[in-house]
């Protein structure tokens, strides 16, 4: 296999990696460079798409890269909170509650999984992508035109439904797996009953991740 291709989704990984420091850049150059972050975010949306179905078409889809790319997706989307703090406190203000609960919660599988797994999650669950390609829109709306409104707000709630039910996955697993669509799905995995997975946003369980490599 071409080494390139081979790579390829690690580089689209760790572009979207750098773009929280370009970020954090771009803010302290003023609002004035508010569009390039929203360019940037119609780049790692589309990014965060294609790396994971790359990885898929050509068999090289790991553990590590998906915990990897589970990473940088938090990472990064700090870099867009602070971004939006900095540019817009009054409307940051009004949605803080919102949006410290969605840290809490995030904080919280976080502990969860280390506590019961020694790694960190990596489920990418159905609700959690409709967060992210929702929110990828309603903020590029707000970083290329400044606009807030009751969409934006919506973003924060999805946020939490989001991250309670990654909560839920890895409170009903009773071994570690990525890519475990809901909660449901969770239930399902324990009692070894098999389920269909997204072509597009899901790889193999961890364990069979795990067993295809020490082959």
């Amino acid at each position: 296999m071409n080494l390139f291709l081979k790579q390829l989704p690690y580089f689209f990984i760790v572009t979207r990696l750098l773009c929280t420091p370009l970020n954090l850049y771009l803010v302290s150059l003023g609002e004035n460079y508010s569009w390039i972050i929203g360019v940037l975010l119609i780049y790692c949306c589309l990014n965060d798409i294609f790396d994971g179905v790359i990885a898929r078409f050509l068999g090289t889809d790991t553990v590590f890269m998906r915990r990897f790319d589970s990473v940088a997706d938090i990472l990064y989307v700090f870099s867009l909170y602070y971004a939006f703090y900095s540019f817009s406190p009054v409307h940051f203000a009004s949605i803080q509650g919102l949006l410290f609960t969605a840290l809490f919660v995030e904080a919280s599988v976080y502990l969860l999984t280390i506590l019961r797994f020694g790694k960190g999650q990596s489920a990418h669950n159905y609700l959690s992508k409709f967060f992210g390609f929702y929110s990828a829109i309603v903020f590029t709306f707000y970083f290329l035109g400044g606009i807030f409104n009751e969409f934006t707000r919506f973003s924060f709630v999805l946020a939490i439904i989001a991250r309670i039910d990654t909560f839920l996955i890895y409170c009903i697993l009773k071994k570690w797996a990525n890519d475990i669509p809901s909660f449901y799905h969770a239930i399902l995995y324990n009692k070894g009953i098999s389920f269909k997975r997204s072509k597009w946003f899901h790889s193999k369980s961890g364990a069979d991740l795990d067993h295809a490599s020490e082959k």
